[in-house]
C-alpha cells in the first residue's frame, strides 16, 4: 500500500497505478544449496550451519498494477478496478542444534483482483472492496536428524489462493490537527498440492484472516525545514504490524497466520514527520518506532505522482520454532498515472 503515506496528496482516482517492491534479509535457499552440495560430509555441513541456528531469513518481491474506471451499477461505490499482482517469496530457518532441523519454502504467484471503491477525497471516508484469486508454483523442504545430513528432499507442487480484501481509509481535519485511519481486513483460503514430508503431518488447506489498523495523530507546524511540517504519533495493530508495508499474500500461508498471535506480535508504536511545501510537492516523510517487537522505520520521497520508499523491519514468521525476526530491508517504487 505505497499510496498510504501521502494519501491526501495524491489523486487516487487516477486511472492507473503501479508499484514495485523488493525486500530481503538473506537468501536462505543459497544456504540450502550449500548444504546439498556437501551431502554426506557431516563436518562440512556443520561448518555451513553453525552460525545460522534460530535465524530465519526472508526474501520477497512483488509487482502490482491496478486500473480503475467509473461504473453506475453500485452507486455507493462508483469506481470499479481490475488489478494484477505478481509476487515471489522465499525463506527458511535452521533450528535445534542437538538434532538439526531445516525448513524452507519458495512460492511465486500471479494474482488477479476485481473490486469496487468509493470516490477518494481529502475530507471523507474511502472504501475499497476486492475479490482475489491466484495460483503459482511452490516448493518446500523439511528434514531433521540423519535426513538433514544425508539427503534433503525438495517437494514441489502448486499453490492456489482465493479470497478478498476490504479497506477503509478515513481522514479527519480540525484546524492544524489531522487524524488518519487505515483499516484493512483480508480473508484468504489456500490450497496446496505439495505432498507433506514423511516425518510429520501437514495440512494441504489453510484459511487465514489478516487484519491491520493503522492510525496517525498529526499536528501541522511551521519549521525551518519546510513551509508545512506535520509531526505526530504512528500506531499499528495487527499481525506483522509494519506501517506502510504490504507483505506478499502467500506469506500468510507460509507462516500459518494466526488471527491473534499475542500482543507483542500485533502492536507497534512510533513517530512520524512529513516535510511539505505550499504546493504539497515534493514531499519527504520519515518514520520510526518499535513495531511487532523490533525496531523499524523508513523514508519516503514523493515527487508529483511518483513515490520512492526505503524501510527496514523485523519480520516475524510464527511458523518457525525460534519465533525470531528476520531483519528485512525493503525498497519500493510506485506511480499513479
Amino acid at each position: 500500500m505505497w499510496l498510504l503515506l501521502f494519501f491526501p496528496l495524491l489523486g487516487l482516482a487516477a486511472d492507473f497505478d503501479i508499484s514495485l517492491t523488493y525486500g530481503q534479509s538473506r537468501d536462505f535457499w543459497k544456504t540450502v544449496q550449500d548444504i546439498q552440495d556437501r551431502t554426506g560430509n557431516i563436518p562440512e555441513v556443520q561448518s555451513v550451519i553453525q552460525d545460522k541456528y534460530g535465524k530465519p531469513d526472508l526474501l520477497y518481491s512483488q509487482f502490482e498494477a491496478n486500473y480503475s474506471f467509473p461504473q453506475e451499477t453500485v452507486t455507493l461505490l462508483p469506481l470499479a478496478s481490475f488489478g494484477t499482482r505478481a509476487e515471489a517469496v522465499a525463506g527458511g530457518e535452521i533450528s535445534n542444534p542437538i538434532s538439526p532441523e531445516i525448513e524452507a519454502y519458495a512460492t511465486s504467484m500471479g494474482i488477479l483482483s476485481f473490486g469496487l471503491r468509493s470516490e477518494p477525497s481529502e475530507d471523507s471516508a474511502y472504501w475499497d472492496i476486492k475479490t482475489l484469486a491466484g495460483l503459482g508454483p511452490e516448493k518446500k523442504l523439511y528434514a531433521q536428524g540423519a535426513e538433514f545430513f544425508e539427503s534433503i528432499p525438495v517437494r514441489s507442487g502448486q499453490l492456489f489462493l482465493l479470497g478478498g480484501e476490504i479497506g477503509y481509509y478515513d481522514r479527519w481535519y480540525h484546524e492544524d490537527f489531522l487524524i488518519q485511519t487505515d483499516l484493512q481486513v483480508r480473508p484468504l483460503y489456500f490450497l496446496s498440492t505439495v505432498d507433506p514430508p514423511k516425518s510429520r503431518a501437514e495440512e494441504s488447506t489453510q484459511f487465514s484472516v489478516r487484519w491491520k489498523l493503522q492510525n496517525e495523530w498529526l499536528k501541522r507546524v511551521d519549521s525551518i525545514f519546510s513551509s508545512q511540517t506535520e509531526l505526530g504519533i504512528l500506531s499499528v495493530v495487527g499481525q506483522n504490524p509494519l506501517p506502510f508495508l504490504s507483505l506478499p499474500f502467500s506469506f500468510d500461508y507460509h507462516q500459518k497466520l494466526e488471527f491473534y498471535p499475542g500482543i507483542r506480535s500485533t502492536t507497534g508504536l512510533g513517530g512520524i514527520a512529513r516535510l511539505k511545501n505550499r504546493s504539497s510537492l515534493p514531499n519527504f516523510g520519515i518514520y520510526g518506532g518499535y513495531f511487532g517487537g523490533a525496531l523499524g522505520g523508513g523514508l519516503e520521497f514523493q515527487l508529483k505522482s511518483f513515490l520512492l520508499s526505503a524501510a527496514t523491519y523485523g519480520v516475524e514468521n510464527l511458523n518457525f520454532p525460534a519465533k525470531e525476526k528476520a531483519r528485512v530491508w525493503s525498497l519500493s517504487l510506485g506511480a499513479a498515472l
